[in-house]
């Protein structure tokens, strides 16, 4: 991801939707009929857990998820991991955890800056 906007506008997109979801909040989002909707929130986690995963390599991406000062916290990916326990998605952990620590090495740098 080049487009420094772009990758922004995704990285706090990808942050308000996991932490809509995973976070500590996540009981009081209410969708009154899942099945009319066809709205499955565990599935909805995993795709956007794949979505930072495949996203894992880019620099500005892990610089601009860090940066988003709305949705995220460090305790954003431990949540998703939580989740993505109990939804039986496991295989997934063990890279949100690497992405949760390339985030936070990033978070760190522009710190120093």
């Amino acid at each position: 991801l080049t487009h420094t906007t772009m990758t922004d506008r995704l990285a706090a997109m990808l942050n308000y939707f996991l932490k809509t979801l995973t976070g500590p909040q996540r009981k009081s989002f209410k969708v009154s009929n899942l099945e009319k909707y066809s709205f499955k929130p565990g599935d909805v986690v995993a795709k956007i857990a794949q979505i930072y995963i495949n996203l894992g390599e880019s620099g500005n991406f892990l610089s601009s998820v860090s940066a988003d000062g709305r949705s995220y916290s460090p305790d954003l990916f431990s949540w998703t991991e939580s989740v993505l326990i109990k939804i039986g998605r496991a295989d997934l952990v063990s890279h949100m955890t690497d992405i949760a620590n390339k985030v936070a090495a990033s978070s760190s740098r522009q710190a120093e800056r």
